[in-house]
């Protein structure tokens, strides 16, 4: 009894050490549950943002060789075309889904006298589902007689709807000019978290 009653002793005497030991115990471990938590917000966040662009796949570039090959030099550009696609998916026999991306900056989108200088991509109608380009409730990703039949369709994005329509204009039907060639809306693009709209300039 007399050992248990020296311990308080001792306890009441140090309380002032201890309970500042404490304090810095549980100051730490809350740094690290905050840390611990903003570390798993950020990736989360990051991890879903990144997630709407697609998932599972590989984008191409042409560049130029590093090694020289079969009598050709180092440094030789790599030229790809629309005709290496078929060639490309039948040796990768792990590739699912392929589609070129035709890129143009500067495009004229005009609808009235309004215009906007839009950013154009060319695809394959697989491109929608590899890239996760869902459209919004009545409209629709172009499809595979639209290529064949060379339709003059177009998918926009909902920022440019909204800058050349507006919020609650539906589009779909409607013509569009894009560098004075028609173009009808099939489509517009559901809202994606993290996607910047590739808008150059307004003039109205």
């Amino acid at each position: 009894m007399g050992a248990l009653a020296e311990y308080f002793h001792e306890i009441k005497k140090e309380r002032l050490r201890m309970f500042l030991t404490m304090l810095g115990i549980c100051w730490g471990m809350a740094n690290i549950v905050v840390m611990l938590s903003v570390g798993e917000g950020l990736y989360r966040q990051f991890f879903k943002q990144f997630r709407t662009l697609g998932e599972g796949f590989v984008v191409v570039w042409s560049r130029q060789t590093s090694k020289p090959y079969a009598g050709f030099g180092m440094g030789r550009r790599i030229r790809l075309s629309e005709d290496d696609i078929p060639i490309v998916k039948r040796r990768v026999k792990q590739i699912d889904q392929i589609s070129p991306e035709y890129t143009r900056g500067n495009n004229n989108l005009k609808l009235g006298k309004s215009t906007l200088t839009v950013y154009t991509r060319g695809v394959y109608p697989c491109y929608g589902q590899m890239r996760f380009l869902f459209p919004e409730p009545g409209g629709r990703f172009i499809n595979q007689l639209d290529e064949d039949r060379k339709r003059r369709v177009i998918f926009i994005g909902n920022g440019v709807r909204d800058d050349i329509f507006g919020r609650e204009v539906d589009p779909v039907g409607r013509t569009l000019l894009l560098n004075d060639i028609p173009f009808t809306v099939i489509g517009v693009m559901k809202k994606k978290m993290g996607w910047a709209a590739r808008k150059e300039k307004k003039q109205t």
